[in-house]
């Protein structure tokens, strides 16, 4: 089951000053992941907030984009 996180002051303002530089964004996600053992491969972001699954959920998933889902994501708060 996905759940609901936000980032922390720290990282907000790392965040709001990501550069375009290859990867850049992609480290950040997998360090916010980590610090909250999370998956990074399953992070979805809307900015100060994101949802993710639990690392080692051992589950496959949809990524939410034009994809025929059999199954529509589920969200926890």
């Amino acid at each position: 089951m996905r759940q609901k996180f936000e980032l922390d002051k720290y990282e907000w303002d790392k965040f709001t000053r990501l550069r375009p530089i290859d990867g850049e964004a992609i480290r950040f996600w997998a360090r916010a992941a980590k610090t909250r053992n999370l998956d990074p491969k399953s992070v979805i972001s809307a900015g100060r907030t994101f949802t993710a699954l639990p690392e080692g959920h051992g589950k496959h998933w949809c990524f939410p984009v034009s994809l025929k889902c059999k199954k529509t994501p589920v969200y926890r708060d």
